[in-house]
């Protein structure tokens, strides 16, 4: 198990969304990341969901999408209620 304060930068891409426990996980990168240092997330949200190609072919792809990922705002929220 890493040390507190043990890591500079925190980098999630395009997996948040698959993470069972957001809110384990929020808490554990706060505990080893270092003080004032980034987490750097990229991931759709839900609700922000830029038109893609493929939601002409399959009519439902957009809604299944909107529930896969999270919202930004439970994103800021997880987030920032580990510190």
């Amino acid at each position: 198990m890493p040390d507190d304060d043990s890591y500079d930068l925190a980098l999630l891409f395009l997996m948040f969304h698959q993470v069972p426990d957001r809110t384990a996980a929020a808490v554990e990168i706060a505990r080893v990341r270092r003080p004032g240092r980034q987490v750097r997330l990229r991931s759709n949200f839900s609700g922000e969901l830029e038109d893609r190609r493929w939601f002409r072919y399959f009519l439902r792809a957009r809604q299944l999408e909107d529930r896969m990922f999270p919202s930004f705002e439970e994103v800021v929220t997880v987030f920032g209620a580990a510190g």
